[in-house]
């Protein structure tokens, strides 16, 4: 019946070592930056990913630009090696009517 006793305290153990265990920076995207300069005189977005990390980084760009009532949505991806970046225009230049872009982006470690 000692055994018993044993085991859990050799579970708690390993359960709190994962439970503590730390988080490698390269995994998470806090070493991503995403920045955007909008040029409205031009009906254009720059859109830009820096990265900082460690490791490659697989990230995705996306963006809807409206005009109207008609949307357009825009899927670009790229891999950034370590301190890379990469850049992309949104434009809605063709637009006649009212217009706006909007952006989302993540990244993944590779």
């Amino acid at each position: 019946m000692r055994i018993l006793p044993v085991v859990s305290a050799a579970l708690l153990v390993v359960g709190f070592g994962f439970v503590h265990a730390p988080v490698d920076a390269a995994e998470s995207t806090d070493c991503v930056v995403y920045s955007e300069v909008s040029h409205n005189d031009s009906r254009s977005l720059d859109v830009k990913l820096a990265s900082t990390c460690k490791k490659p980084m697989a990230c995705a760009v996306d963006w809807t630009i409206t005009c109207g009532k008609t949307s357009n949505v825009t899927h670009n991806a790229a891999v950034l090696a370590e301190s890379a970046e990469h850049a992309w225009v949104a434009s809605a230049a063709t637009c006649k009517e009212d217009w706006s872009i909007s952006t989302t982006w993540r990244c993944d470690p590779k």
